[in-house]
């Protein structure tokens, strides 16, 4: 069973995050789309997945999904660039905290 994989389409990232994991000893698996992911966790397990939210083709939430209907194991979800709209809203919600 793999400790951690690693689901990341950045490639810079994704190697980043997984060497810095290596290196604290971690065994590592580093996945770059939705479904290479899904593979490597039915294949190999993994004891936590640190998955990015936006991906191509299958996205970050519908691996959440399928990995949940097998398992309630740790996801640590990321993601690197929110929509300009979920900054708005993160925006809007600081800003009514602010005048409270």
């Amino acid at each position: 069973m793999a400790d951690i994989i690693v689901v990341e389409d950045n490639e810079e990232l994704g190697t980043l995050l997984s060497d810095f994991l290596r290196a604290e000893g971690y065994d590592v698996y580093l996945a770059e789309s939705g479904e290479e992911s899904l593979e490597i966790y039915e294949s190999e397990g993994a004891k936590l997945v640190i998955l990015d939210l936006m991906l191509p083709g299958m996205d970050g939430f519908e691996v959440c999904r399928q990995i949940r209907e097998h398992k309630n194991l740790p996801i640590l979800r990321v993601q690197q660039n929110p929509p300009e709209s979920q900054h708005a809203h993160y925006y809007c919600k600081r800003q009514r905290r602010k005048r409270r």
